[in-house]
């Protein structure tokens, strides 16, 4: 999904779950219940 040796960025307004994401990404937490979702725009 992002290639190698690039910079990436996560955008969005204060409480709409960057941090959740990245920590989902990263495996140090698990999906919470409800719906998680990616949108990516180019």
């Amino acid at each position: 999904m992002f290639e190698p040796n690039t910079t990436t960025c996560l955008l969005g307004p204060s409480g709409c779950g960057k941090t959740t994401i990245l920590r989902i990404i990263a495996g140090w937490s698990d999906r919470l219940p409800g719906r998680s979702g990616l949108a990516i725009k180019m």
